[in-house]
């Protein structure tokens, strides 16, 4: 069980970074972007530069490594449109 280092791209062009466990579900991140404040109440998405993948809420459950995201990853907060 391994360590992830994950790099956000945030809507206003902050970068922020933060580490988590190889078995910790994609809802751990979600939630961590919530947490930062930036995306208020508006839903959005993770999305991955290459290869391009979107993740989004019905990937909750998965885990990072089950999505592929290891051992660095750089994701992009992706404000959904309403």
């Amino acid at each position: 069980m391994g360590k992830l280092q994950v790099a956000f791209r945030l809507p206003n062009g902050e970068r922020r970074e933060r580490r988590f466990k190889s078995t910790t579900k994609l809802q751990a991140l979600f939630d961590y972007v919530e947490s930062v404040g930036i995306v208020g109440t508006e839903k959005f998405s993770l999305v991955s530069n290459f290869p391009r993948k979107v993740y989004g809420n019905d990937n909750s459950e998965v885990t990072i490594e089950e999505a592929g995201l290891h051992p660095r990853s750089s994701l992009f907060v992706q404000v959904d449109a309403s």
